[in-house]
């Protein structure tokens, strides 16, 4: 069977239309002897290739075995401009070669997944990325992932792995760190954030350690937002069938969080009437397995407060 695409575009109406052309697309297929061989090709426009091919040895074998590979050949996230907006940036530049062995319900993975020469600026991110680099290396049911993004102020980075050879017991791990990042959410927070995190995961629980200190910050609380007003105790939510929602079973898995918080002595909250300047202060916040999440040390402290006019 051979399967062949013309030249053509998918167009998504926006206020800037989002064009996704192809120069050519086909597969190609062929069953003899209970073996089954296919392979792929898309040419999208201006961009890289999407290729690959697999073989089934025996597609009546009752353990079925796989043999292919991936290819994504330099592929640009320019086209994706419309959906960040006029005054936005994204650019990415992804590629990938990954071998497919094994088991065809379980197959391993061997190669190299990457994305290279990123940029993200604008109101999109509160963190502008001038460049970066993310890395994936599978290596049958392992995979490592290595990442640097540089920002205006510093250099972000990403340290993980994971394992899924028995899909009943995966694990991954990723450990985010910096000496130093502006973090911009207009119009109210701006703050230097220096994060020391860990994330583990498996099928039963996910597990948040680490530290985040504040040097300086500058918090202006134009309104109080919702989520600092008290819900009522007799709330009650209902699932479609209008039927109780239990809330202990709305995560799949536990979790567990032990992570400190140090702020700086240049840290200032400030409302239209109030500014308060923080001295050095601390806080741990830990949740453990089966437990609601509580603050297990706080020490926080104002140097001085003013009764301020902010117009």
């Amino acid at each position: 069977m051979d399967v062949a695409l013309p030249k053509g575009t998918v167009t998504q109406n926006l206020e800037t239309p989002l064009v996704v052309g192809w120069e050519s697309v086909s597969v190609k297929a062929n069953l003899a002897d209970d073996k089954l061989d296919a392979s792929w090709l898309i040419d999208v426009t201006d961009n890289g290739d999407l290729s690959g091919k697999v073989t089934l040895p025996n597609v009546l074998a009752e353990q079925k075995t796989i043999d292919g590979e991936l290819n994504l050949s330099t592929f640009n996230l320019d086209f994706l401009q419309p959906l960040v907006g006029e005054f936005n940036q994204l650019k990415a530049n992804l590629a990938a070669d990954i071998k497919i062995k094994g088991d065809a319900l379980h197959p391993e993975l061997y190669g190299q997944f990457s994305v290279a020469d990123l940029s993200l600026q604008g109101d999109i991110s509160p963190i502008q990325v001038e460049s970066g680099k993310v890395d994936i290396a599978f290596n049958g049911y392992n995979a490592l992932l290595d990442a640097n993004i540089q920002t205006n102020d510093g250099e972000l980075k990403l340290e993980g792995d994971g394992n899924w050879q028995d899909l009943k017991a995966w694990r991954t791990k990723l450990r985010v760190f910096a000496d130093e990042l502006n973090v911009d959410v207009p119009p109210m927070v701006k703050v230097k954030v220096v994060p020391d995190m860990t994330i583990e995961a498996n099928p039963s629980l996910a597990k948040i350690t680490g530290s985040i200190g504040l040097p300086w910050g500058r918090v202006l609380v134009e309104e109080l937002p919702q989520s600092a007003v008290a819900v009522s105790s007799d709330q009650v939510l209902l699932n479609p069938d209008m039927t109780p929602v239990n809330e202990e079973k709305a995560v799949p898995f536990n979790v567990e969080t032990d992570v400190s918080i140090s702020i700086g002595n240049d840290f200032t909250i400030s409302h239209s009437v109030l500014r308060v300047d923080c001295a050095v202060s601390s806080m741990c916040l830990k949740k453990t397995k089966g437990h609601s999440c509580k603050v297990k040390s706080i020490s926080l402290m104002a140097r001085t407060v003013h009764l301020v006019r902010i117009c």
